[in-house]
């Protein structure tokens, strides 16, 4: 009896070893998709451009540390936590991890159910823990009105409808949210999928206001490398409503014709996910690259009452923290290449009415400016404020 009772021991001692060997694999498999994702996507923070080795390790260790894995099944889904402030870290990268990756707890846990749990995060001696306190987070799509039914079913088609039914594999019955152009978010419970269509009904709807009331339009001049991208997330996130990338006397690349449809579509996609990823409810419309006199002028004749600064190293007595500026008209962000614009240039845009500017005494690159140039002006309309403020 007691060497049978002992085989069983052994046997359910195995047993356990492997279902836990089973659950870091799973592991392992999932952070290895969100490294690769957050790489390709370029969303994680200062590792933009590292290789995708070490933000795979970032991002195993953020989802290793936030899932736990006891025989029933894993917690998937947790808020990082500062240990030493006492407080939740920024949620940036949480929120990221998840609308990026779009975590799909039934890919983890096909067995058993999902469980809230308390998990202590070493993070390589980062001093966080982690607190589970959800098991989903429903993805965000961007739907034409045309597209929802007054009765109340919704259409997601194409790539939406392929990134549902074939990457996240969701099934009947989950949810998702979609968002429509008037600021409405609906919640919809999925009924049929296909890679070309998904539909579903409407279950909760809300009123949101995450669109700034500052209506902010930047032509940029296009840098060198892969900074035109960079700049497109960074403000597509802020709350642009259209880049325009623009040639100067400066500006050092200048892409063939072949080739400005295809870099237009890309930044058009980088700057359509992040807006979705920052939960914003419109698409910032990326125009074509045009010179930059040319685009000033076709942005005026689009809105006749537009405000336009030129952001210049050379001024000296005008700063854009403190310019006259009526936040309820229309603006537009001029930023130069690296070298910024020529005097001349400077002239001539200030002959169409955009006046120089100044960003501060340090020298910022032109990527940089871009996003705090943006970021000034949404500060001075208010639109940098928390919520319920």
């Amino acid at each position: 009896m007691p060497d049978c009772q002992m085989l069983g021991d052994h046997a359910s001692h195995r047993h356990a070893h492997h279902r836990r060997s089973q659950g870091r694999q799973v592991l392992e498999n999932a952070g290895r998709v969100v490294g690769q994702k957050l790489h390709r996507v370029g969303t994680w923070g200062g590792l933009r451009k590292s290789n995708p080795a070490l933000v795979q390790h970032q991002a195993l260790e953020m989802l290793g540390e936030l899932a736990h894995i006891p025989d029933e099944g894993v917690v998937i889904g947790a808020q990082a936590w500062d240990q030493e402030k006492g407080r939740p870290l920024p949620d940036r990268v949480d929120r990221q991890l998840r609308a990026v990756a779009h975590l799909n707890a039934t890919e983890f846990s096909r067995d058993g159910p999902l469980h809230r749990h308390m998990v202590s995060a070493s993070g390589g001696g980062s001093g966080r823990s982690i607190r589970a306190g959800y098991t989903r987070t429903m993805p965000v799509f961007f739907v034409p009105v045309a597209q929802v039914s007054p009765t109340g079913e919704v259409q997601i088609l194409d790539r939406d409808a392929w990134h549902i039914s074939r990457v996240l594999r969701s099934r009947q019955g989950e949810l998702v949210t979609v968002v429509v152009e008037d600021g409405t978010e609906h919640d919809i419970r999925l009924e049929t999928l296909r890679p070309d269509q998904v539909t579903g009904v409407i279950v909760a709807s809300r009123r949101t206001r995450r669109e700034p009331t500052a209506q902010l339009h930047l032509l940029q001049a296009l840098p060198k490398g892969q900074g035109m991208a960079s700049v497109c997330e960074q403000v597509a996130e802020l709350g642009a409503i259209t880049i325009w990338p623009v040639l100067s006397e400066r500006t050092v690349p200048r892409p063939e014709p072949a080739q400005t449809a295809l870099r237009r579509e890309r930044w058009a996609t980088i700057s359509r996910e992040a807006a979705q990823l920052a939960g914003r409810h419109r698409i910032p419309e990326v125009r074509p690259i045009a010179p930059v006199l040319d685009a000033l002028e076709a942005l005026r004749a689009i809105e006749p009452k537009l405000q336009a600064f030129t952001c210049h190293d050379g001024e000296l007595r005008q700063g854009l923290n403190s310019v006259a500026w009526d936040s309820s008209l229309p603006t537009a962000v001029l930023v130069g290449p690296e070298g910024g614009f020529s005097a001349a240039e400077v002239q001539q845009l200030a002959s169409q009415g955009s006046r120089p500017v100044s960003l501060g005494p340090r020298n910022l690159r032109t990527t940089l400016a871009a996003v705090v140039a943006l970021t000034v002006l949404l500060a001075r309309a208010g639109d940098m404020e928390a919520q319920g403020g």
